[in-house]
């Protein structure tokens, strides 16, 4: 009796021990349940689902008849059965069953409850309920206890799986959000793909198309695993794999092509063509592969290409080629997300899984970022090309009309000295080789430019250019000098300026003039001492600048070898700047100093002259001496060198000038007006490259509409222009109540231009031809005291 009793005991207690979960009570609060979390979960099955015509009659005691199993054999597939039991304690909630976390063929899900037994059919090779997902709607009454025995039979797991119930609106939300996402993403990639397709047949650009395919099969591969399945019912895992192998192919072969690696670094090269090769054979080889086989040969060679891209990339970035940094960028985008949701690549589930929406995320990204090196190299070449034609045609053009101007005046300067016919001739003479030396040598550049790609060669065009503009601006502002202080109603402006910045600038105007031989020292007093150098002085920038260029550009000329010495320092006691020039250059004899001040001499005569030049470096020194109210001595031996002094008397700065960052937060919006297309197209582009944003009109009445209609941080002015000038604009601009910094850009240096500007209410002035280091100054210094004030 006793055996009896203790049989019926194993008989009746053996569907509890065999379901080893409790039953799951749901209710309003749990948005999500994952019922198989725990070990011994699943039971494995020698039968396949097939065998098993019938749900069974009682699942506890059916599942005890089976092999208990941690995990599932994803490499070899099979047929395995979970059991567990929920209960609903609130009505009026609607969940759902959620086998996912894997591919799974069939899925055979039988529900017990009072009124019978409800068989469910999902999986790959099925149609499913919620599309993309294996969820089942699973309605459960109020208080009911209903068993859940689910059978997963498949060829292939690519992960373990997950049974999850959870409520339907936020099933159907985490869904939604999801395969937004994708959507999203699939239409990036398809975009990228034609996009590229489309640049690469116009440009007849390889490296296009090879982008172009790997987009297009990223789309095919992303497609197949999520959308294309359902649509074909194509359900092979070779549909779902290939791709895959075939998008590193594309890739490699975009790689090849655009960082040259046929031609840089040919073992690179075949060792990337060998990649390109195993992809594409190993996605013709796909239906001679089991699926696992299969996942761990895509695993290999993916690791495979990421290495060697990766390296390749870093090795052609440490050789000088910048655009490799993209590469370098998106692989470690694309490590990142690969560690987090590479086990999981081939998962149907991970539609709305996380890890693999973020590594569709991650390509997407980094089809962007190779998008972004094809802009990099391949556009900014034609644009740097045509922004130096454009600036070449400009400085071309502003040195032409410099010349004309200059020109000019020098013939009204000689009409005053007929009676130095002789000298008057010679300095013409002069003049044309000055003036016509450096333009040959912009028109030569300029016209050899176009007939020459390669890089070396351009570069060294472009250095000859850069001299050339820069010695023939210095002769044109020298003799533009020369003709204003003739005029005896020359007036200094003074207006408070930084000293350094100015002083830094002579010094780096100096490039090209000093000989090889000759060693030029800058020194500005430093430290806490009387003899510091102040931030700001008040005094006629323009004029100051000019002084210290003409005696430095003088004692560059002279000096063929030793050194050559800029000192200065402030008196605190005489309130002076003092200056020193010390060469060690040729010198002058006394009967040369005698006639030193005289207009247009040299040290030397004839053709055979020691120095280039005009010959009116001096003389310009000794009217600014004059206009300046500074003292100006020159000590000098023929053979020994010169040394110069200059005593500037100036005040301290009054007006707190805002200071000058490496870095501005916030740029604003730049206003030009300048009518010649060429000049405003070169200036829109500096401007530009100094990360402000950027509107162009072209005369003062387009000005003032502007900037009645918007505001702008700043407005860059030409003065003459058609239907309203410059000056007149300013005028209006002001009177209508905008106190937007207003800056004069012009070729007209002179001072009664320079203080009319003042006097019209404009803030600042640049002359023509405009260097970066001028107007990112001036941009700098006028949009802070504006936002400071």
């Amino acid at each position: 009796m006793l055996r009896i009793f203790l049989a019926a005991a194993i008989l009746f207690l053996m569907p509890l021990s065999a379901s080893g979960l409790q039953v799951v009570q749901l209710d309003k609060t749990m948005e999500l349940v994952d019922l198989s979390r725990g070990e011994s979960t699943f039971y494995k099955s020698s039968q396949a689902h097939r065998a098993f015509s019938s749900a069974p009659t009682n699942p506890a005691r059916f599942v005890t008849d089976l092999e208990h199993v941690v995990r599932v054999d994803q490499r070899n597939g099979g047929s395995y059965w979970f059991y567990t039991s929920v209960t609903s304690v609130d009505k009026d909630l609607h969940w759902v069953l959620n086998p996912s976390n894997s591919i799974i063929d069939h899925i055979r899900i039988f529900i017990y409850s009072k009124s019978g037994v409800r068989e469910i059919v999902t999986g790959h090779l099925h149609s499913r309920e919620f599309g993309l997902g294996y969820g089942v709607s699973l309605d459960i009454p109020e208080g009911e206890t209903v068993e859940l025995l689910i059978n997963f039979d498949s060829r292939y797991f690519s992960s373990q799986p997950k049974i999850e119930i959870e409520q339907l609106g936020h099933y159907r939300m985490r869904l939604g959000q999801s395969v937004g996402l994708v959507m999203l993403c699939f239409g990036v990639v398809a975009g990228l793909a034609v996009f590229n397709l489309l640049n690469g047949y116009f440009g007849r650009n390889r490296s296009y198309i090879y982008l172009s395919a790997y987009a297009g099969t990223v789309f095919i591969a992303w497609g197949g695993l999520t959308l294309f399945s359902q649509w074909l019912k194509d359900y092979s895992y070779t549909a779902l794999i290939a791709p895959f192998f075939l998008s590193i192919a594309a890739n490699t072969l975009f790689l090849i092509h655009f960082l040259e690696l046929r031609k840089t670094h040919p073992r690179l090269s075949n060792l990337s063509y060998a990649l390109v090769i195993s992809a594409v054979f190993l996605a013709a080889s796909a239906p001679f592969f089991p699926p696992s086989q299969y996942r761990i040969a895509y695993d290999i060679t993916f690791l495979c290409w990421w290495l060697m891209a990766t390296f390749t990339s870093v090795y052609c970035m440490i050789h000088g080629y910048k655009a490799a940094r993209f590469f370098i960028a998106g692989y470690i985008g694309v490590l990142i997300s690969g560690f987090i949701s590479l086990p999981t690549i081939l998962t149907v589930e991970s539609v709305y899984n996380q890890n693999l929406v973020v590594f569709l995320v991650a390509q997407v990204l980094y089809l962007l970022v190779l998008s972004m090196a094809m802009a990099d190299r391949l556009s900014i070449t034609q644009k740097e090309k045509n922004k130096t034609l454009e600036q070449l045609y400009a400085t071309k053009v502003t040195a032409e009309e410099s010349a004309r101007v200059a020109n000019g005046k020098l013939k009204k300067a000689l009409v005053k000295a007929e009676k130095e016919a002789q000298i008057k001739i010679k300095f013409i003479r002069t003049v044309s080789h000055e003036l016509r030396t450096p333009l040959n040598s912009i028109m030569a550049s300029v016209d050899q430019w176009h007939e020459t790609n390669e890089k070396d060669h351009q570069r060294d065009l472009m250095g000859f250019i850069h001299h050339g503009t820069a010695r023939l601006q210095t002769q044109v502002d020298n003799l533009v000098l020369l003709a204003e202080t003739d005029d005896d109603a020359l007036v200094v402006n003074d207006v408070d300026f930084e000293v350094r910045p100015l002083l830094e600038k002579v010094c780096l105007g100096l490039a090209g003039l000093v000989h090889e031989d000759v060693v030029f020292s800058y020194k500005p007093a430093t430290g806490a001492g009387v003899n510091q150098l102040p931030r700001t002085l008040k005094g006629d920038a323009y004029l100051i600048e000019h002084f210290l260029r003409v005696v430095l550009e003088n004692a560059c000329s002279y000096t063929e070898r030793g050194g050559i010495q800029f000192c200065v320092e402030w008196d605190r006691d005489e309130s002076s700047l003092k200056v020193d020039v010390i060469d060690t250059g040729s010198g002058m004899s006394r009967t040369q100093q005698k006639n030193m001040f005289d207009s247009l001499v040299n040290v030397s005569r004839g053709e055979a002259r020691a120095s280039s030049g005009l010959g009116l470096g001096i003389t310009i020194c000794h009217r600014l001496s004059d206009l300046l109210m500074a003292d100006f001595t020159m000590e000098s031996e023929a053979g020994e060198g010169t040394t110069v002094h200059i005593n500037l008397p100036m005040k301290p700065g009054t007006q707190g000038l805002a200071v000058i960052r490496n870095e501005v937060k916030h740029l604003g919006l730049v206003l030009i007006v300048e009518d010649n297309t060429i000049n405003a197209k070169v200036l829109e582009q500096l401007v530009t490259n100094l990360g402000y944003k950027v509107d162009v009109v072209h005369s003062g009445q387009e000005a003032l509409e502007r900037l009645i209609a918007q505001p702008y941080s700043l407005v860059l002015m030409d003065l003459q222009m058609p239907v309203m000038d410059g000056l007149t604009a300013a005028i209006w601009i002001r009177r209508r109540g905008v106190n937007t910094p207003i800056i004069a850009v012009s070729v007209n240096s002179d001072a009664k231009v320079r203080r009319r500007c003042i006097e019209v209410g404009m803030n600042d002035f640049i002359v023509k031809p405009v260097r970066r280091a001028d107007i990112q100054r001036v941009l700098e210094r006028q949009i802070s005291q504006a936002e400071s004030s």
